[in-house]
């Protein structure tokens, strides 16, 4: 018992999609879906946008995505990731124009973008 513990994982006996190296490439972003889908329903949180857009800048930088239009998607995210954070950090309320455009850097549409590229 102590032996199937220390050299498998129950999660890939559970689910053998996970030994499939382009299916974990994509779990991250499957997960950002799940958590957007169920916590993000009407607004996110300042400390989710700074995660979802470093998530994203990361992502394409590694992938070397180098598209105009994501490039500027991935760095006004970053940007507004950092004010956010900021302003978490220092206990400051942002205006509503704010979250009105940090919701376009939610979980759902950061995952599905990551799953599309």
């Amino acid at each position: 018992m102590i032996e199937q513990l220390t050299n498998e994982y129950i999660l890939v006996q559970l689910f053998p999609a996970l030994s499939n190296p382009e299916f974990l490439n994509k779990l991250g972003a499957i997960a950002m879906i799940i958590v957007g889908l169920l916590v993000e329903k009407h607004f996110i949180s300042r400390p989710s946008l700074f995660a979802n857009v470093i998530a994203l800048n990361t992502y394409l930088i590694a992938r070397g995505i180098t598209e105009p239009f994501l490039c500027l998607y991935a760095n006004v995210g970053l940007i507004l990731g950092f004010i956010a954070i900021l302003a978490y950090w220092s206990n400051t309320s942002l205006s509503g124009f704010f979250y009105t455009v940090a919701f376009m850097y939610n979980s759902v549409l950061v995952g599905a973008i990551i799953l599309m590229f």
